[in-house]
Formats: C-alpha cells, sequence, structure tokens
C-alpha cells in the first residue's frame, strides 16, 4: 500500500510536470522517483498521469487526486510543526486558576505579556479559591496557579510575584473614610464582612493572625462566597470588609479604601506542575517577564 512517501513523490512530479525536476527537488534520482509514481498508480488502479518522451501532464484524476495529496500534505507539515512548537516550548494550551486577588492586576498583565506569542500559546482560565488550586495541582487538573502563599512538591514549582497590602474596604461616608492607614484598634468593634472559609480560607487566616497578635477579637456579621457581594453590602454601610491590594475592579464612589497598618502582607504566588507541559510553562514565565 502506497503511503506518504508515494504521495509526495506525486505531488512534486505533478506541481514540476517534469520528472528530472522534481527528482532534484526531492533530493533523489529519477528512476527511484518514478518508481514510486507507479506503484501509486498502480495500488490506486487509477492513472494519475499521461507521459510522454517530452511531455507529463495530469489526468482529470491526477487533477483531483493533487488537490488532495496537497490537502493532505499541508495538514502533515501542519501536525510536524505543532509537534516540534510543543516539544520546544514555544506552543501550545495551558489551563491557568487564579483567585479573586490576581483579577485586579496581576493575572492582567500576565496575559498582556503572552500577547507577543499571538495564537501559538492557548491559555484556558479556571476560578478557584487557594485551596481548590492546590488540590487540582497535585491532581493534574490544572498547570498553573495564581494563589495565596507558595507551594513545592516532587512535581511542583512556585514563585512568588507580589506581596500586598491588606486594604480595608468601607463606605464612602464612613467615620474613618478618607484616612490612608488605619490600624486594628481602630476597627476595633466594627461590623465585619468576611469572605466563605470555603472560598477565602488563606486570606482569612492572614486576617484573623494578625487581629490575634493585636489582641482583636472582630464582629463578623456576614459572610459571603464573591468579593463583588461583600464589596456591595460595604458600599451600602452594612459593615467593613478587607482586600488584598488596591481592588481597582470594585472600586466605586459610595467606597473608600485604606491599609492597615500591619507588617504582615499577603504572598502571590504563581505554582506550576513539573509535567510534560514545562517547556511550554517556562516559555510563558519568560513572557511574561518572571524569568530570565
Amino acid at each position: 500500500m502506497f503511503d506518504l512517501h508515494h504521495i509526495r513523490a506525486f505531488v512534486a512530479v505533478a506541481e514540476e510536470l517534469n520528472f528530472h525536476r522534481a527528482a532534484e527537488r526531492l533530493g533523489t534520482v529519477q528512476p527511484a522517483l518514478s518508481r514510486l509514481v507507479r506503484n501509486l498508480e498502480d495500488d490506486l488502479k487509477v492513472q494519475l498521469l499521461e507521459r510522454t518522451t517530452r511531455h507529463v501532464q495530469l489526468t482529470e484524476a491526477g487533477k483531483s487526486f493533487l488537490a488532495e495529496a496537497r490537502t493532505l500534505t499541508g495538514q502533515l507539515a501542519s501536525a510536524v510543526r505543532t509537534a516540534r512548537e510543543t516539544h520546544s516550548g514555544t506552543a501550545g494550551s495551558l489551563t491557568v486558576a487564579y483567585m479573586d486577588f490576581a483579577v485586579s492586576r496581576i493575572l492582567p498583565d500576565f496575559l498582556s505579556a503572552l500577547r507577543g506569542s499571538g495564537d501559538a500559546i492557548r491559555v484556558d482560565l479556571k476560578y478557584m479559591s487557594t485551596a481548590q488550586q492546590r488540590l487540582s495541582l497535585m491532581e493534574g487538573k490544572i498547570d498553573l496557579g495564581f494563589m495565596i502563599g507558595q507551594m513545592s512538591g516532587l512535581h511542583l514549582d512556585s514563585l512568588l510575584i507580589a506581596e500586598e497590602q491588606i486594604m480595608v474596604a468601607m463606605s464612602a461616608q464612613h467615620p474613618l473614610a478618607g484616612k490612608r492607614v488605619v490600624t486594628c484598634r481602630d476597627i476595633a468593634g466594627e461590623p465585619v464582612l468576611l469572605g466563605g472559609e470555603a472560598e477565602w480560607s488563606a486570606f482569612r487566616e492572614i486576617l484573623f493572625e494578625i487581629w490575634s497578635s493585636e489582641g482583636i477579637n472582630p464582629r463578623v456579621v456576614l459572610e459571603a462566597t464573591s468579593a463583588a457581594a461583600l464589596f456591595g453590602l460595604t458600599a451600602k454601610g452594612v459593615g467593613i470588609s478587607f482586600y488584598a491590594g488596591k481592588p481597582s475592579v470594585y472600586h466605586t464612589k459610595d467606597m473608600a479604601f485604606a491599609r492597615l497598618k500591619s507588617s504582615r502582607k499577603v504572598p502571590i504566588a504563581l505554582v506550576w506542575r513539573k509535567g510534560a507541559k514545562l517547556p511550554l510553562i517556562k516559555t510563558v514565565l519568560k513572557l511574561a517577564g518572571l524569568v530570565q
């Protein structure tokens, strides 16, 4: 049965309409090329070329076969190119997870840096809490994750990419609105709105450690899973809430923000798997300016 060698031989002859030139193009000798084309015709039981001592021309069957053969060789060339690019890390797809604190600045900057790859690198985004990302990375369900805190292991690596200040959000009419920095003592006794334990556990742990060190027992009046819900309620004066870094996505004229005075910051890390996609991940990290 014929194979790609026969197809390439036929395409070269069909395009050159000359066995000698086609043989030079393929880096072979004319008798071998003639044999490949003849074997192809025998296998197909169709005459593709009309040959004379002076001329070579395509039959009608040869013309229709050439169109399909070009498509086939083009697809093969594309497959080879894609395989090589994937192996070298210059093309491919990645599943990237992110949590709320990456939305305002870190994730947009990261994705913007990847534009230089054109369509070669595709990114599938998934919203996950830090705890969900850790589990999904270990299970191989995601390739990279923007999360709170670094993570390491046999199949994992991470890079600290930011340390965000803890911000206090409040209604624009709040007595503390207008202050650039507030202390834990300033907000002691204030009604507090927190992200739910399932989604915000890593951030909550940092907050409670800060409050504990200051001897503060926060008065949590409400929990919600989304930052949009928390800030919507905060803007209406239901209570104060907390965020890592200034949340420009949620900032409205009805809200005010102040930095919480504390030496603690929120570490934002990019964590990735060391699997088959590591060459592509290294390329992405370089494009984003995170590694040399």
